[in-house]
């Protein structure tokens, strides 16, 4: 290639760069501006809550704890999570089915439906990207894309009755199960849904939930009659018994649970409340959310403000998917 070839290539190539950067800068700054325009409209953080009887998701404030407004009408809204794809997944206890929710526009379709589900209030996102879901004596796993059935993840008789579950970060499911009582355990599997050990059988009554804590405990929500509710705690590695966190008969019916940063606990407690726990001492410290127009309050979720490195990120990927 002739030197005069070469300076004229050098120079295309230049003035492409100069375009992709400046591209890349406009969709930069207008992500940012769509961020901070969303922010203004919608409060981040924010809280989504499903109210089980009220039939509908609604939004609150994770500061104040006040009403924004309502996302998606529900039948029978139990548990939530966020999918991968952003999406928020919502179970209709009742009518067997998992709901699809977009969470800017509240718009919502049906995802899974019948087949094995079984009143699903337990759902969650597992380490592989799948969806899983309560079964009939077993936990069903689902193609996250098309929301196909892909079989039991975990059955058998130690599967009777599972109520909620989780993973561990090393991919480890705990299922907490059983509505007679005596058989009111967690049951530990392997990250292949083999059974591997149960415990608990002394601490845990008409169990309602079980999450992870930050610490990497368990923590598991009982309601053994209407005056008598507890959340108690078991050592995640060793699944030891190690105490009884929260005792208030005032939590009603504890469904939904959620670790704040500054070391107190939420509980969706079955009514127009999200009741406040100090960890450490149990003590009750004051309504978080208290709406007359909360019906039945049956699960919560954190919705995080997204950084600016983040929504950068999503401009410069627009930009470098548009130029392959």
């Amino acid at each position: 290639m002739t030197l005069p070839a070469t300076v004229t290539k050098l120079k295309r190539s230049l003035s492409e760069n100069a375009l992709e950067i400046r591209a890349i800068l406009v969709v930069a700054c207008l992500t940012l501006a769509c961020g901070v325009a969303r922010s203004a409209s919608l409060p981040l953080p924010h809280f989504i809550v499903s109210d089980y009887h009220g039939d509908q998701i609604r939004r609150y404030d994770a500061v104040t704890g006040n009403y924004i407004d309502t996302l998606a009408e529900i039948p029978n809204a139990a548990e939530m999570v966020v999918g991968p794809d952003g999406f928020l997944y919502v179970s209709d206890f009742q009518g067997r089915r998992i709901h699809r929710v977009n969470m800017d526009t509240g718009a919502s379709t049906v995802f899974i439906e019948g087949g094995t589900l079984a009143n699903p209030r337990g759902i969650i996102f597992g380490p592989n990207g799948n969806l899983f879901a309560r079964g009939s004596d077993q936990i069903n796993e689902y193609d996250s894309g098309t929301g196909a059935f892909l079989g039991a993840f975990t059955s058998g008789p130690a599967m009777e009755a599972p109520i909620a579950f989780r993973f561990g970060p090393d991919g480890t499911l705990y299922v907490v199960r059983g509505y007679s009582p005596g058989d009111h355990t967690v049951v530990k599997f392997d990250s292949t849904g083999q059974y591997v050990a149960e415990f608990g059988a002394a601490y845990i009554h008409k169990p309602q939930n079980i999450v992870l804590g930050p610490d990497g405990d368990l923590y598991v929500a009982n309601q053994q009659s209407p005056t008598d509710l507890d959340i108690v705690q078991f050592d995640g590695r060793t699944g030891a018994f190690i105490r009884t966190v929260v005792s208030d008969p005032l939590m009603s019916n504890p469904l939904g649970l959620y670790f704040r940063n500054d070391g107190s606990l939420l509980v969706a407690s079955g009514d127009q409340r999200i009741r406040t726990y100090d960890v450490q001492t149990g003590a009750y410290t004051g309504d978080f959310v208290n709406d007359p127009q909360l019906v039945f309050a049956s699960s919560l979720l954190l919705v995080p403000e997204p950084s600016g490195v983040a929504i950068l990120l999503i401009g410069l990927g627009v930009v470098f998917r548009r130029r392959r």
